[in-house]
């Protein structure tokens, strides 16, 4: 790859900083975006999001200082959750706005119906700064292990 070429990618990164760009919407001459093209493109991973097992999660849900997300939809938050649970749904429009209202200080357990989507809502909280985030995984594993 011809110096040019690194500048040049290295503009476009730096230019759009902050916004996540696909590998394939930036093509080398290949066709293909090259291993460290794809470096240049896709931004890294924030720290992994501890998932912890229904048993220690009934640990951290009793610090009555854990604020409890249940990222489910409305309806499904409906037919049943945890004592003390918000619901904030990640399939919601406006999911990103709910999150930039909570205080990136306090330490969070997410659950969902299967650890999915708290695992990628918890993700997307420390790419916003959260630090004490952790996954719960499922709805029914949770409160057959005795979650309240």
């Amino acid at each position: 790859m011809r110096l040019t070429q690194i500048l040049s990618l290295l503009l476009l990164s730096y230019a759009g900083f902050g916004q996540t760009t696909s590998p394939n919407q930036l093509r080398s001459d290949q066709g293909q975006p090259s291993p460290s093209e794809r470096a240049l493109l896709v931004p890294a991973k924030p720290a992994s999001v501890p998932a912890v097992a229904a048993a220690e999660a009934r640990k951290l849900l009793a610090d009555p200082h854990t604020v409890v997300l249940d990222v489910r939809t409305p309806a499904e938050f409906a037919t049943g959750h945890l004592q003390n649970a918000k619901n904030v749904d990640f399939r919601a429009t406006d999911f990103a706005q709910q999150v930039a209202r909570l205080d990136p200080k306090a330490s969070y357990v997410l659950y969902c119906a299967s650890g999915n989507r708290s695992g990628q809502a918890a993700a997307l909280m420390q790419q916003k700064g959260f630090r004490k985030v952790t996954n719960a995984g499922g709805y029914n594993d949770l409160k057959a292990a005795g979650a309240k």
